[in-house]
């Protein structure tokens, strides 16, 4: 598809701002600096991508404002922005998107092979991919595409525009709001880890009624797991998204715009703020608080209520600049404990 630089600015501006160039030039596409090709748009992260790019035959450069003087030479369409992964991220959202994947399987908006009950009802712009099995008295709404191979079981709720990619599993009861995603191998509403045990230390699972609830323009990676809640719902927060192979326990209530990095586990009954941020492989214990805008580097474990906004990791958790000072001295150690030995077995024969 061909679309004008001018085209793209007044939709975007003021997140782009000609700096020079004809605004008729036509993009083709959007690269990497690495790929750099004829009649794209490249988005330039810093000085030594821009050398790279200088001598390609690109149709326009998407620098930061502190690259303007370096870039002057630029034969073509020069754009600036305030915000680059921004300005990145609009571009490919409204003019090169991604909508294979959205398509209808052979051009039937419901598969012959998918299995539906009579008594769910499915938006006329929805599409069903092949071998999809929706329970009893599900809600499927406008234009939700649902992949290959996924399970939607009774009494489920998807809203408008939803994208549930193929080998999905929805337990029932499970809400999901406007605009979201969920990616394949990931399953939402299980029952939780919840157990009783008698005097011969025999299991018995304990019923959860709850459900789990996901508001609108939730984004859900590969292989998460995320449990219903036992009595009361489980419920992510409008606009969190959460990545790849990430586990949460029941009854887990997260805020708005949280963002939670691969291989985090979350156990159940925490309640988790807005606008925190969540590193790798956390782990954060059951029945905690966590407050907004609250920061957790990778690697950390969580035992206790954090109250109070900020930078924390390490395990036990710390703010993050005490945090960092520890790690930093964990490799001194043995050559500390060699020098104290020596010192103690000097005191020792003063004595």
């Amino acid at each position: 598809m061909n679309i004008e630089v001018k085209k793209v600015v007044e939709n975007l501006h003021p997140l782009l701002t000609l700096i020079s160039g004809d605004p008729t030039t036509p993009i083709e596409r959007m690269s990497s600096p690495d790929q750099a090709f004829i009649n794209s748009i490249i988005f330039v992260p810093d000085e030594k991508a821009l050398k790279q790019v200088l001598k390609s035959q690109a149709a326009a450069l998407v620098i930061s404002e502190n690259l303007k003087n370096q870039a002057k030479e630029w034969p073509r369409v020069l754009l600036s922005t305030p915000h680059l992964p921004l300005a990145l991220s609009q571009v490919g959202r409204h003019f090169f998107p991604v909508t294979t994947n959205k398509m209808p399987f052979d051009g039937e908006r419901i598969h012959p092979s998918a299995v539906i009950s009579q008594s769910a009802q499915i938006d006329d712009m929805a599409i069903i991919g092949p071998n999809t099995t929706i329970g009893a008295h599900c809600k499927i709404g406008k234009g939700v595409v649902i992949g290959p191979n996924t399970a939607i079981e009774a009494n489920c709720v998807i809203g408008e525009k939803t994208h549930i990619h193929g080998q999905v599993s929805i337990s029932h009861g499970t809400q999901i709001g406007a605009r979201c995603e969920v990616h394949p191998q990931t399953s939402l509403g299980t029952e939780g880890f919840g157990y009783a045990q008698d005097k011969e230390f025999n299991h018995y699972r304990i019923t959860h009624y709850g459900r789990l609830i996901l508001e609108d323009d939730v984004h859900i990676g590969a292989g998460v797991t995320m449990d219903r809640g036992t009595f009361a719902d489980s419920r992510v927060g409008k606009g969190t998204i959460i990545d790849n192979m990430n586990h949460f326990g029941h009854n887990f209530i997260c805020g708005e715009r949280t963002i939670f990095v691969g291989g985090t586990i979350v156990a159940g009954s925490v309640t988790m703020g807005s606008r925190c941020v969540i590193g790798g492989r956390v782990s954060i214990a059951g029945h905690l608080k966590i407050c907004d805008n609250v920061h957790i580097a990778g690697m950390s474990g969580v035992t206790k209520d954090i109250t109070e906004p900020g930078q924390y990791g390490g395990y036990p958790l710390q703010p993050l600049k005490n945090s960092l000072r520890s790690l930093s001295s964990l490799a001194a150690l043995p050559e500390m404990r060699k020098t104290l030995a020596e010192l103690v077995k000097k005191v020792n024969n003063k004595s």
